[in-house]
C-alpha cells in the first residue's frame, strides 16, 4: 500500500463529502488499493474492510491514534492513545469473505456468510429499517427448520442471535472494543472505535486546511491550484511562514 497523493486524496474527500459513512469507507478503501475492482472492495467482510482502513490511517496520519471519550459514569471527557499495531495485532485472522458457515441451535440450521459493504449500503434505502434485523436477514444463504427451507424472518432469536455472535467471532475486527477505565470516578467500561468516521473526519480537517492553504497562497503569488497541491508540505509551509511576516 503506497500513500495517496494529495490531490487524490482530495478527490475521494470530495466525491465523500455528501455521502453516507458506507459509501464513504468504500472510497476510502478504493484508494487505500486502487488496484482493487469495485465490486470485489464491496463485497470485503467489515472487519476485513477497516483493516484495510487501519492501514491507511498509520499510512496517512501515524500509528497513534488521539480519541476524546465521555466517561459514562460521570461525564467527565477522556483522552486516551490508542496504537493501530496494538488493535490490529490483538485480533486473529478475518475469515475470507466469499466463504459462507454453517450453524445448527436446535432443530435449525443455517448458512449464512459474514456482513459487507454491499449489505450496508443496501440497508440505506429502507429508512425503516430495524438494520439489525435486515442485515441478519440479507446474509442467511440457505435455511432450514425440522428438514424444510423456511425464510430467514422465520428463525427464531435463538438463532438469530447465534448467528450474530458467531458472526462476530469469525469477524473480529469488524467491532473494535477500547476497555477504558475514568481517573475521576474509576467507571470501567467497553467503548466501540469507528475507524471509518474517525479517519474520514480526521480527512475532512485535513482537506479544509489543505483547501485553506491554497487559497492563501494562490491569492498571494496567483499560482494554479495543481501546482500548490503537488508541492511537498514543507516547502508550503515555507511559502505560508513568509506570506505571514
Amino acid at each position: 500500500m503506497m500513500r495517496p497523493e494529495t490531490e487524490e486524496l482530495l478527490r475521494v474527500w470530495e466525491l465523500g463529502v455528501h455521502r453516507s459513512w458506507a459509501a464513504r469507507a468504500v472510497l476510502l478503501v478504493s484508494l487505500a488499493d486502487p488496484n482493487s475492482e469495485a465490486h470485489d472492495i464491496i463485497r470485503l467482510s467489515i472487519g476485513e474492510r477497516d483493516a484495510r482502513l487501519f492501514r491507511l490511517r498509520r499510512l496517512l496520519f501515524g500509528g497513534r491514534l488521539d480519541c476524546l471519550i465521555d466517561c459514562p459514569g460521570c461525564g467527565e471527557s477522556l483522552e486516551t492513545t490508542l496504537s493501530i499495531d496494538s488493535i490490529m495485532g490483538s485480533f486473529g485472522v478475518t475469515a475470507n469473505p466469499e466463504s459462507v458457515e454453517r450453524i445448527t441451535v436446535g432443530e435449525s440450521d443455517v448458512v449464512f456468510r459474514l456482513p459487507n459493504s454491499e449489505d450496508l449500503l443496501a440497508l440505506e434505502d429502507d429508512p425503516e429499517r430495524r438494520a439489525d434485523v435486515q442485515l441478519l436477514q440479507r446474509c442467511v444463504v440457505h435455511a432450514m427448520i425440522y428438514g424444510e427451507t423456511v425464510p430467514p424472518a422465520a428463525l427464531p432469536d435463538t438463532v438469530q442471535h447465534a448467528i450474530t455472535k458467531r458472526m462476530a467471532e469469525s469477524d473480529p475486527r469488524a467491532d473494535v472494543r477500547l476497555d477504558l477505565d475514568c481517573p475521576q470516578c474509576h467507571h470501567r467500561w467497553q467503548a466501540g472505535f469507528d475507524i471509518v468516521s474517525h479517519l474520514w473526519l480526521e480527512i475532512d480537517a485535513w482537506a479544509r486546511r489543505i483547501m485553506g492553504d491554497v487559497h492563501v497562497l494562490a491569492s498571494a503569488y496567483g499560482w494554479p491550484e495543481r501546482d500548490i497541491l503537488t508541492m511537498t508540505e514543507a516547502r508550503r509551509t515555507a511559502y505560508l511562514d513568509m506570506i505571514a511576516v
